[in-house]
């Protein structure tokens, strides 16, 4: 079973991945017509500090996306986005479920 969510996660952080570069490349080739870059905090509370790193270093490993800073308490992730979503709370809620629930599953 572990095999599989790891598999499954794999073939999602390629997709980011691959769909990031395609953002970032878009929005450099059209100047002016992109969104503006944010700040936004997701809650990472009851990971590891092994659980933390992997989330932070995916995170950052993705174009357009940067850990930014850990809280003291290790509750929470300051990240920022150059091509922010719809809304925060979508963001917010993607990050915390495809990233922060999947690395908890699997590590």
């Amino acid at each position: 079973m572990r095999l599989v969510k790891i598999i499954s996660f794999l073939l999602f952080y390629v997709k980011e991945v691959v769909l990031a570069n395609f953002q970032i490349a878009l929005q450099i080739l059209t100047p002016g017509g992109g969104r503006n870059p944010e700040f936004l905090t997701i809650s990472v509370e009851g990971l590891n500090d092994r659980q933390l790193l992997i989330v932070t270093n995916l995170i950052t490993m993705t174009p357009g996306t940067l850990s930014f800073d850990v809280s003291q308490d290790g509750s929470t992730v300051l990240i920022h986005q150059m091509i922010p979503g719809n809304s925060k709370e979508e963001d917010r809620a993607k990050l915390e479920t495809e990233y922060v629930r999947r690395v908890s599953e699997i590590f």
